[in-house]
């Protein structure tokens, strides 16, 4: 074990683990220094759900965190590629019942926040889907909703599996974890 590193990350969650993976294959030794076991805290607790951030907020912060979630499907297949653990990443989409007028109503303002962007199929990033097509598309439910609300970029991942992967990816690239 080295006696001095180039660059030392104090904690070994997801974030932690993807810092230290990335500087360590950019040539740097890397340090990861972890109170417990990686990725047991708050990185375990997590849903796994990565969502997109309101689309009426239009600032630097929601560029960067939409530019990361569209970046989270290629880093989970490297890691798999790296460490032979599949994080089971999955740009699911999302559904939300709209239960009345009124959540229609107030739903309609996030698919024309972002009417002009779209996915790679063309498909809109969120939709507004009606009562009949809503019914055409999930038949088995209940048969009173006034439509849903689809945002097409929320993912998930399994947490336990992208731990595994990302400390499998962390030890080829060859960082210490202490």
């Amino acid at each position: 074990m080295p006696n001095n590193f180039d660059v030392i990350i104090v904690g070994g969650g997801v974030v932690g683990l993807t810092i230290a993976r990335r500087l360590s294959l950019s040539g740097r030794s890397v340090g990861l220094l972890e109170k417990g076991a990686c990725g047991q805290e708050a990185s375990w607790s997590g849903a796994g759900v990565l969502t997109p951030t309101n689309p009426h907020r239009q600032d630097s912060l929601h560029r960067f965190r939409m530019r990361g979630l569209g970046l989270y499907g290629d880093l989970c297949a490297e890691i798999r590629e790296e460490s032979g653990i599949d994080p089971e990443y999955e740009q699911c989409g999302e559904l939300s019942l709209l239960l009345s007028e009124h959540e229609v109503s107030m739903a309609e303002p996030d698919a024309r926040a972002v009417a002009d962007q779209a996915m790679p199929d063309g498909k809109p990033v969120i939709e507004i889907i009606r009562p009949d097509a809503l019914r055409d598309l999930a038949p088995w439910l209940m048969t009173d909703l006034f439509g849903a609300r689809l945002v097409r970029t929320t993912a998930q991942v399994r947490n336990p599996r992208l731990m595994a992967a990302l400390y499998g990816a962390c030890e080829k690239a060859r960082v210490v974890i202490h």
